[in-house]
């Protein structure tokens, strides 16, 4: 079973058609693009059964394809959310806990992180290194709901 990119169905989407044509799509043709994430969804989802017992303890999900350099709130509530949180359970639901990558594009998208269920957060990246990520404000919106 394969899956590509880094860990969420958005993620692996943008693998397979490329970004920008998949932002293309789920602007033209959200329902195809829904319907893609579903299919996508249910092979992770018989993947996630697989690691029942695995000696995990913390697993990546998300994907830089989901982060605020790439999307904006918008896209990521409709593309993104839905299927995420559904996946981040299944995780859960094997004991394992979830640190949500979105590649240093995280301020906009933190309350967001925070819906899918995801334990903790990276990567913390400044704008003087590409992301736009403020610690300060980050911990002071959800220090207390994300690692």
């Amino acid at each position: 079973m394969r899956h590509y990119g880094q860990g969420s169905p958005w993620q692996d989407f943008c693998v397979l058609v490329g970004t920008e044509p998949a932002i293309i799509l789920a602007l033209d043709k959200p329902d195809w693009v829904h319907h893609a994430l579903i299919s996508i969804l249910q092979r992770r989802l018989q993947m996630i059964s697989l690691l029942k017992g695995a000696p995990l303890d913390l697993i990546e999900v998300g994907g830089g394809s989901g982060s605020s350099t790439v999307i904006g709130p918008d896209l990521f509530r409709e593309f993104c959310l839905p299927y995420d949180k559904i996946q981040n359970q299944a995780l859960h639901d094997l004991g394992l806990r979830i640190v949500y990558h979105l590649c240093g594009g995280v301020m906009p998208m933190l309350d967001l992180v925070v819906q899918t269920g995801a334990d903790g957060l990276e990567t913390m990246t400044p704008p003087g290194m590409g992301g736009n990520c403020d610690l300060a404000e980050a911990a002071k919106r959800v220090g207390d709901k994300l690692f």
